[in-house]
């Protein structure tokens, strides 16, 4: 079985490691068919100050297309991407659907939708003073957000590997609301919590899989698949984020060589 703690070379390029650079150039670089499973947060639009990601929604929209094509190469038959996104993106010149647009650029891509999961952030949100109690310019709070599953073709796993969690596990990931609170990193800007990835990473992937994460920020991805037994790959265009994300990943392995 092939190692599933430190980084080690597999088809050409390095598994268990944070590569830093731009993920439409790194993604090209993966051999064809290798990936089992994205789980990721693509920008969103919203004016979010990343350490070197300008956040615009034109380039955002590029991004997403770009990345949905050159994804679909890559991606095992039975492969399968989950996208944490927003429902909307909203600021003082445009309402912007999101959701519809990653639909509509990952299925122009060739991938199929699968499914949908609302991730209940449990918070309060907030609303701009302005519109309150009026019809003027409403806009509800977004005290959630989505995510989206796609397959390259295959709904079904090709190979059945039996039962690889518990039933009390399936039981708290198989509902299609998943109840989490945010995290906060003073860090990052935009990280999404541990448990979400843990849960999408369980319900849709294998232990063994290959998960891809091509906007890893600080990491959170690559440590849940690290901590469920998956070999994993983060892509990080912000040395500053890849630092510590590799920083972060260094220690998570280490402690698991110890048990």
């Amino acid at each position: 079985m092939l190692p599933l703690t430190g980084p080690f070379q597999f088809r050409g390029i390095m598994i268990n490691k944070i590569h830093t650079g731009n993920c439409i150039g790194l993604t090209h670089k993966l051999p064809n068919s290798s990936i089992d499973f994205v789980f990721t947060s693509p920008p969103y639009g919203a004016g979010i100050e990343y350490d070197t990601w300008p956040d615009d929604i034109e380039g955002n929209k590029k991004l997403i297309k770009a990345l949905s094509t050159v994804l679909f190469k890559k991606m095992k038959e039975d492969g399968r991407v989950a996208l944490n996104i927003a429902p909307k993106v909203i600021n003082t010149k445009e309402r912007y659907p999101l959701f519809l647009e990653v639909c509509n650029s990952f299925i122009a891509a060739g991938f199929k939708f699968m499914d949908i999961v609302v991730w209940n952030r449990m918070n309060n949100g907030s609303i701009a003073w302005g519109v309150w109690d009026s019809q003027e310019f409403p806009n509800t709070i977004g005290t959630c957000e989505l995510i989206v599953l796609f397959t390259k073709g295959s709904f079904a796993k090709l190979e059945k590997r039996g039962e690889t969690m518990s039933h009390k596990e399936f039981l708290e990931v198989i509902d299609n609301i998943w109840h989490i609170s945010p995290e906060f990193n003073k860090e990052h800007p935009a990280v999404f919590p541990l448990k979400l990835a843990l849960n999408a990473i369980k319900l849709w992937s294998y232990p063994g899989d290959l998960v891809l994460d091509p906007f890893c920020g600080t990491g959170t991805t690559c440590l849940a698949a690290a901590r469920l037994d998956r070999k994993w790959i983060g892509f990080e265009i912000s040395e500053k984020y890849s630092g510590i994300a590799s920083a972060s990943l260094k220690l998570e392995t280490s402690q698991l060589k110890l048990f």
